[in-house]
Formats: C-alpha cells, structure tokens, sequence
C-alpha cells in the first residue's frame, strides 16, 4: 500500500485522495490503468463474440458488449481515488466509532493524526485494501481502495470498496439516529 503523505486540504477541496507522491508514479499508474481498459475491453468484445452465432448479430452485440465493459472500467479507474462524504455527529464521537468498528473488522491502524485515519487490511480475495477516513469538522469523508502487485490500484475491485466504504456509513448513520438531539 501506498504510504505517501495526503494532502488533506487539497483532498477536501476536491474531493477526491490527493497523494504527494512523483510524477514518474502518475505515469505509471495512468499507463497500467490505460492497458488494463483497453485489455479488457478486449477481453469483453472475446466474450460476447463466443455466444452469439449469427454475424449480423455477432458484431453489434461484440462491439456493443466490448464498449459497456470498457465503459464501466473507465468508470471504476475515474472514482478509485474519490472520496465519499457523509455526516455525522462529532469530530470526536466520529472518530471513536470509526475506530471501534474497525477494530471490530479487524482493521490495523497504519495512520492517525487529528485529521485523517488510515486502515489496512487483506479482503476475501487476498488482496490488501486501505481505507482512508478524512474529518472535516463535523462530516467524515472517506475512500477505500484495493492495491494488487506492485502497489498499484485496482479498478476491478469496486464491490468491496463500497462494502467497506457502506460499512462505516451504516455504522455512523445507526449512531447518528441513536443520538439524541438538542433542541
């Protein structure tokens, strides 16, 4: 995983994870991200060709099927570093349900400072995930991504991002309604 410093302001302003990391990195990654698309759009245009018999059909259903697979793993690398907000009800009473329910999930803390928490873990399927939480006063922002071989980001992982991402929110939404408020 990636342990390069976040700029936090830069990250709320935009919403999005900003990492201060090289340039060099940027190119690398836009470059994998590039061929993994184009792979498997590739891939998907394969598939939809092995079950459809009648050429006519075969290639609008081809052309049609590569696109909207090529399309939703576009998708998927266009969000991997978004940020997902929510509010909740205290900076301090955020941040101590958060690190109750990831010690619960058995998250290891590998970041904290006032501002920001960072978690580390092995998914289902083995691959290492960190899920980044960002406080904005009162509102929690937060990001989940899953790293496979040479810390790269993976764009086909985004089911266990939102399980991971949805179950911090469930969490802080139940204590949210729990809490009672101030009139």
């Amino acid at each position: 995983m990636k342990n390069d410093k976040i700029n936090i302001q830069k990250s709320i302003e935009k919403k999005r994870v900003i990492r201060e990391t090289w340039f060099i990195e940027h190119i690398i990654d836009f470059s994998v991200y590039i061929v993994s698309i184009s792979i498997s759009t590739f891939f998907g245009v394969f598939v939809f060709a092995l079950f459809i018999n009648t050429e006519h059909l075969l290639t609008n259903t081809t052309l049609l099927g590569g696109i909207l697979f090529g399309g939703l793993i576009f998708l998927s690398v266009v969000n991997i570093d978004k940020l997902k907000r929510i509010s909740g009800i205290s900076e301090e009473k955020n941040r101590q349900i958060i690190k109750k329910k990831a010690k619960q999930l058995g998250w290891k803390i590998l970041n904290e400072d006032e501002n920001l928490m960072e978690f580390g873990f092995h998914d289902l399927t083995n691959w290492r995930r960190q899920v980044i939480v960002i406080f904005d006063q009162k509102d929690i922002l937060i990001n989940s991504t899953a790293y496979g071989l040479f810390d790269l980001k993976s764009p086909f992982h985004w089911f266990g991002k939102r399980s991971s991402e949805n179950s911090l929110i469930r969490e802080i939404n139940e204590k949210k309604n729990d809490t009672p408020t101030k009139n």
